[in-house]
């Protein structure tokens, strides 16, 4: 079987700084923007979390030349695999980012998942209105998401900080972080990751992510590097487990969500959570957004432990490792230990 590698698309998009998003420009507005919106103060964000009959439609600047008129063009053959003619790309992970007015450089302020991300944006549908001084001004999008799969920060709890390093997040306010670069790919899946908790309700820094996917026998003393590369070894094994058995894998090794493999066999869905460590069967790290899935839907649980690492090796490499399945993975309260609470601040 040919290696497996993380394909999950990733879209950074640098904003101005808002409490709402929901067009309220005298109340709400947009600082630390681009040109355009400190020169109109109406500027394509003000709109991204508002509601429109249960989707939301977001806007970012796309790369355009000096000359260029219009809204730009984003780059989706490059970037995510689709055709030269192709008008948008699905399954996109979006994050915006906006410069902190009071200071702390600039931080993640919300996320779409299984975002549909266009190559060039449009007017309508739908059309997105705006009232600034008595005038009315049409908001465009390019992305677009279902309610259920987007969320705002509130501007107290934002605390994840982009870091400066190299083409992470760039100059163009829309960067697919896509770069080989160890800062990076590092900076790439610390995002993901902190993503994906944030819809999971695991709270709420960097740090806490990774110490959260740092617990017992899951990665342990490991670099971001060798974690990934116990992961893929994790999910290969488990492919290989359910493909013997006349499984069909649907789809790619998703990094994001409530879930890693969708399998497919005589009309039946089965959905695959996998887990790697280097360490003996013993527990495991699950979010509650796997629990909740799974208690949900037909899922498997998939542990493979005693994965060897090759550390002498340029880029992390990982083998061998024992399979053990839970089919089915039905969580019961009584395997489940807290290891973390949201605490809900009081405001006198």
């Amino acid at each position: 079987m040919a290696r497996l590698t993380v394909n999950e698309r990733l879209l950074a998009c640098r904003v101005a700084w808002m409490r709402e998003y929901r067009g309220d420009v005298v109340a709400d507005p947009p600082f630390a923007g681009g040109r355009y919106a400190r020169e109109n103060v109406v500027s394509g964000e003000v709109i991204n979390f508002k509601p429109i009959k249960g989707r939301y439609f977001g806007y970012v600047q796309a790369p355009r030349g000096p000359k260029a008129k219009g809204y730009g063009r984003l780059d989706l053959a490059k970037h995510f695999g689709t055709s030269k003619a192709a008008e948008y790309a699905d399954r996109v992970t979006v994050v915006w980012f906006a410069s902190d007015p009071r200071g702390g450089g600039q931080k993640v302020v919300g996320i779409y998942r299984n975002a549909r991300v266009l190559a060039t944006a449009r007017d309508s549908p739908p059309v997105r209105h705006v009232v600034y001084e008595g005038k009315t001004f049409s908001i465009p999008h390019n992305i677009e998401a279902a309610e259920d799969d987007v969320l705002l920060i509130p501007a107290e709890e934002r605390r994840f900080v982009l870091p400066r390093v190299a083409g992470a997040p760039g100059q163009s306010n829309a960067s697919y972080l896509d770069a080989d670069a160890p800062p990076t790919a590092s900076f790439r899946r610390s995002l993901l990751a902190y993503a994906t908790s944030c819809f999971d309700g695991v709270d709420s820094s960097e740090e806490d992510v990774k110490r959260l996917t740092r617990g017992r026998g899951q990665g342990t003393n490991l670099s971001a590097d060798e974690r990934m590369a116990v992961a893929l070894r994790a999910v290969e094994a488990a492919l290989a487990h359910y493909q013997k058995r006349g499984w069909n894998v649907d789809g790619e090794y998703r990094l994001t969500g409530p879930y890693d493999l969708l399998f497919r066999k005589a009309g039946t869905e089965l959905f695959v959570e996998v887990k790697g460590t280097t360490g003996r069967l013993d527990s495991v790290i699950v979010t509650r957004g796997e629990v909740l899935h799974a208690r949900r839907n037909r899922c498997a649980l998939v542990v493979v432990h005693g994965i060897q690492l090759d550390r002498e090796a340029t880029t992390s490499r990982a083998s061998r490792g024992v399979v053990h399945v839970s089919d089915p993975w039905i969580p019961a309260d009584s395997n489940l230990t807290p290891i973390a609470y949201r605490y809900l601040i009081q405001r006198e």
